[in-house]
């Protein structure tokens, strides 16, 4: 079984897994979806983190729809898809 850990921020989230061999967090890249905060740990070593815009979507048959797809298919902006399916910040979960 992996963990999972999601940070749903109010602008963009952050979702990591447990990695099972080395018990070490590691946050995932989606391919057209991330981008990339760059910053500095205690230590001085550059940090690379990947986000996701916090938009997600449930489509009809409970298909989700993540981050800029949902602007780009301007998901719950338009009377084709109700706005009660799109979810912006924590509070509406």
């Amino acid at each position: 079984m992996t963990a999972v850990a999601i940070d749903f921020g109010t602008s963009n989230t952050v979702i990591s897994i447990l990695e099972s061999d080395t018990q070490s967090p590691k946050s995932l890249r989606f391919t057209n979806q991330s981008r990339l905060f760059v910053g500095v740990n205690s230590k001085g070593e550059r940090l690379e983190v990947p986000v996701v815009p916090s938009l997600l979507f449930i489509k009809e048959g409970n298909q989700v729809v993540l981050g800029k797809n949902i602007r780009n298919q301007r998901l719950g902006l338009s009377q084709t898809y109700p706005p009660e399916r799109l979810f912006k910040n924590l509070s509406e979960i």
